[in-house]
Protein backbone atom coordinates (compact mmCIF):
# COMPACT_ATOMS: atom_id res chain seq x y z
CA UNK A 1 0.00 0.00 0.00
CA UNK A 2 1.53 3.36 -0.94
CA UNK A 3 2.20 5.85 1.81
CA UNK A 4 1.21 9.48 1.55
CA UNK A 5 1.72 12.43 3.84
CA UNK A 6 -1.34 13.55 5.79
CA UNK A 7 -2.45 17.04 4.67
CA UNK A 8 -1.32 19.74 7.11
CA UNK A 9 -4.65 21.57 6.74
CA UNK A 10 -6.56 18.49 8.00
CA UNK A 11 -5.41 17.94 11.60
CA UNK A 12 -6.31 14.69 13.35
CA UNK A 13 -7.67 15.17 16.86
CA UNK A 14 -8.37 11.53 17.67
CA UNK A 15 -8.88 8.10 16.17
CA UNK A 16 -11.82 6.01 17.34
CA UNK A 17 -12.51 2.51 16.08
CA UNK A 18 -16.22 1.73 16.48
CA UNK A 19 -17.64 -1.79 16.37
CA UNK A 20 -21.22 -3.02 16.77
CA UNK A 21 -21.86 -5.88 19.20
CA UNK A 22 -24.72 -7.69 20.90
CA UNK A 23 -22.50 -8.45 23.93
CA UNK A 24 -21.71 -4.91 25.08
CA UNK A 25 -21.10 -5.62 28.78
CA UNK A 26 -19.01 -8.72 28.03
CA UNK A 27 -16.89 -6.90 25.43
CA UNK A 28 -16.26 -3.94 27.76
CA UNK A 29 -15.22 -6.31 30.59
CA UNK A 30 -12.83 -8.08 28.21
CA UNK A 31 -11.07 -4.86 27.23
CA UNK A 32 -11.06 -3.31 30.72
CA UNK A 33 -10.59 -6.25 33.10
CA UNK A 34 -8.75 -8.54 30.67
CA UNK A 35 -6.64 -6.20 28.53
CA UNK A 36 -6.32 -3.35 31.03
CA UNK A 37 -7.81 -0.50 29.02
CA UNK A 38 -9.83 2.12 30.90
CA UNK A 39 -13.52 2.93 30.52
CA UNK A 40 -13.38 6.55 29.35
CA UNK A 41 -16.96 7.28 28.29
CA UNK A 42 -20.26 6.03 27.03
CA UNK A 43 -23.85 6.86 26.14
CA UNK A 44 -27.33 5.38 26.50
CA UNK A 45 -30.35 5.63 24.22
CA UNK A 46 -28.74 7.69 21.46
CA UNK A 47 -30.91 7.08 18.37
CA UNK A 48 -31.52 3.51 19.55
CA UNK A 49 -27.91 2.80 20.53
CA UNK A 50 -26.01 2.34 23.75
CA UNK A 51 -22.25 2.62 23.57
CA UNK A 52 -19.11 2.38 25.65
CA UNK A 53 -15.69 3.86 24.91
CA UNK A 54 -12.47 2.29 26.19
CA UNK A 55 -8.85 3.28 25.74
CA UNK A 56 -5.97 4.82 27.60
CA UNK A 57 -6.63 8.18 29.30
CA UNK A 58 -4.85 11.06 27.61
CA UNK A 59 -4.28 9.08 24.41
CA UNK A 60 -6.25 10.04 21.30
CA UNK A 61 -6.94 6.47 20.16
CA UNK A 62 -10.12 4.79 21.44
CA UNK A 63 -12.34 1.77 20.88
CA UNK A 64 -16.10 2.40 20.81
CA UNK A 65 -18.54 -0.49 21.08
CA UNK A 66 -22.21 0.07 20.21
CA UNK A 67 -25.29 -2.03 20.79
CA UNK A 68 -28.65 -1.41 19.12
CA UNK A 69 -31.90 -1.90 21.05
CA UNK A 70 -33.06 -4.35 18.36
CA UNK A 71 -29.95 -6.51 18.76
CA UNK A 72 -27.34 -7.62 16.27
CA UNK A 73 -26.55 -7.41 13.47
CA UNK A 74 -27.16 -3.73 13.88
CA UNK A 75 -26.87 -1.02 11.27
CA UNK A 76 -24.11 1.53 11.61
CA UNK A 77 -25.34 4.62 13.46
CA UNK A 78 -26.46 7.10 10.83
CA UNK A 79 -25.81 10.13 13.03
CA UNK A 80 -22.14 9.87 12.04
CA UNK A 81 -23.07 10.93 8.52
CA UNK A 82 -24.18 14.41 9.59
CA UNK A 83 -20.87 15.22 11.32
CA UNK A 84 -18.37 13.56 9.01
CA UNK A 85 -17.71 10.94 6.38
CA UNK A 86 -18.21 7.18 6.73
CA UNK A 87 -16.32 4.74 4.51
CA UNK A 88 -15.74 0.99 4.73
CA UNK A 89 -12.35 -0.68 4.93
CA UNK A 90 -11.61 -3.83 2.84
CA UNK A 91 -13.03 -6.05 5.64
CA UNK A 92 -16.29 -4.09 5.76
CA UNK A 93 -15.57 -2.19 9.00
CA UNK A 94 -16.71 1.42 8.96
CA UNK A 95 -14.13 4.20 9.20
CA UNK A 96 -15.69 7.46 10.39
CA UNK A 97 -13.91 10.78 9.90
CA UNK A 98 -15.66 13.32 12.11
CA UNK A 99 -15.51 17.07 12.56
CA UNK A 100 -16.38 17.13 16.26
CA UNK A 101 -14.93 16.09 19.59
CA UNK A 102 -16.37 13.83 22.28
CA UNK A 103 -14.55 15.54 25.15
Amino acid sequence: MPTTDWPEDLPVAEVRIACPTDKLDEVVRFYTDGIGLKHIGGFKGHQGYDGEIVGLPGISYHLEFTQHVDGSPCPAPTNWEKDGVTIEDPDGWRVVLMRRSYS
